[in-house]
């Protein structure tokens, strides 16, 4: 118990000398906060981040999924084209 209390009571002086010294420099000016700067420029995207036509829907996953879990393209002989076989 006794080195607990002796713990806190260093995370106590520890946690009054940090905030000293952050106040101390907050009033003479060695403390650089974000707030004085301007405020970044907000830039519109000129085309999306993702082209839709080079994503596979989930449509076609399930689709792909059935046929898979049916058997269809496997009794046929064919295999069906994979997500990563599509051309990019």
């Amino acid at each position: 118990m006794k080195n607990l209390a002796k713990f806190l009571l260093f995370v106590l002086i520890l946690s009054a000398a940090i905030s000293l010294l952050y106040d101390y420099r907050l009033k003479h000016g060695g403390l650089k906060l974000l707030s004085g700067g301007r405020p970044e420029k907000y830039t519109f995207a000129s085309e999306p981040a993702v082209n839709p036509k080079q994503v596979v829907s989930l449509e076609a996953l399930s689709q792909e999924r059935r046929a898979l879990v049916n058997g269809k393209d496997l009794q046929e002989g064919r295999h069906s084209p994979g997500v990563w076989s599509r051309p990019v």
